[in-house]
Order: structure tokens, then C-alpha cells, then sequence
């Protein structure tokens, strides 16, 4: 994976984890921690809203974590 060198860049990789089907994402709360992009967001279930945050190592663009 390239590398990620903005934000705009690392919301497109939240979004591309959902397909056609599934709830969007949205009110995402993006930052840089070091070299690690810190997104949150909220999905829309059912019954409620979740909140979900995803690290994005800047360097590889690998997913490290994910909640």
C-alpha cells in the first residue's frame, strides 16, 4: 500500500472498507499522531449510532487497528 499523506487520503480508506449495502460512515474526526492517522467516525445501526476509530500507519498504509 502507498504511503498516506493526507487526510482526505485516509477518510478514502475508512470509506473503502464499506460496500453499496452497508451503513455510510460519517462525521469523520481525522488527525496525525506521529506517523499514524487517527480517524473516528460514526456508523448508523439499527437501534443507535456507533463510534468507530481506525489507526492508518502514514508510512505504509496499513490498517493497524481498528475499533
Amino acid at each position: 500500500m502507498p504511503k498516506v499523506e493526507d487526510a482526505r487520503e485516509a477518510e478514502k480508506m475508512v470509506r473503502s472498507r464499506y460496500g453499496i449495502l452497508d451503513s455510510e460512515p460519517y462525521k469523520f474526526e481525522i488527525h496525525k499522531r506521529g506517523y499514524t492517522w487517527v480517524v473516528t467516525y460514526n456508523l448508523l445501526n439499527v437501534l443507535d449510532t456507533e463510534k468507530h476509530e481506525v489507526h492508518i500507519d502514514a508510512r505504509t498504509g496499513k490498517m493497524l487497528m481498528i475499533r
